[in-house]
């Protein structure tokens, strides 16, 4: 099968070495891997389901649709910045859209693990002083949000990302009561964007 979405090159190896060789000249930031991230404006992001019809979605697509989104999360949450705001949903583009959107705002996602139980979770939340949650199912003793408070509405305000975080939560999948929370910074992930590379050549 002939590929479409590597640019000039041949093959994705070639494409994905290109790419972290001018991500090296970059800031290793969480910003700079966002702008990467959503620079193949035409590569399809995504497929889902209309129906019985299959639609796709573009990397350029998304971007222009969570971008606005940015400026929803600040008047919403009118935390101070760097907060942490918790994200509890399924792996799914919204899951991605809404880390993004989060880092835009200026906040630090806190990557909910779904496999804990919901007093460990709430624990995390208060020793961690937790400003909201964002998610599509619970609903949790501090500030809550559903995903569509977020991702349906648009801000007339002009998307500023002048206050872009640079940190991302992770919690450990954890045995009863013994959670760790493990913070990643934008060197971190370049790190393992790199370590990809290695991955698709292998």
């Amino acid at each position: 099968m002939k590929l479409t979405n590597v640019g000039n090159f041949n093959d994705i190896a070639s494409f994905v070495k290109d790419k972290t060789e001018r991500f090296c000249k970059e800031e290793k930031t969480l910003k700079s891997l966002f702008y990467y991230m959503f620079s193949e404006r035409d590569n399809i992001f995504f497929f889902f389901f209309v129906g019985f019809r299959i639609k796709k979605s573009s990397y350029g697509d998304c971007f222009d649709s969570f971008l606005p989104s940015i400026p929803v999360l600040k008047e919403k949450i009118k935390a101070p910045k760097n907060s942490i705001v918790g994200l509890y949903l399924q792996n799914s583009p919204d899951f991605i859209k809404l880390l993004w959107v989060i880092l835009g705002a200026g906040y630090r996602p806190l990557l909910m693990n779904l496999r804990l139980s919901k007093s460990v979770l709430e624990n995390i939340l208060k020793d961690n002083n937790v400003a909201c949650v964002i998610t599509d199912s619970e609903v949790f003793s501090i500030e809550t949000i559903t995903i569509s408070e977020i991702l349906n509405l648009q801000s007339e305000k002009t998307t500023d990302v002048s206050d872009f975080s640079d940190e991302i939560i992770f919690m450990s999948s954890g045995t009863s009561d013994s959670v760790k929370l493990c913070f990643y910074n934008g060197e971190n992930s370049f790190y393992q964007v790199c370590d990809s590379l290695t991955i698709i050549e292998n």
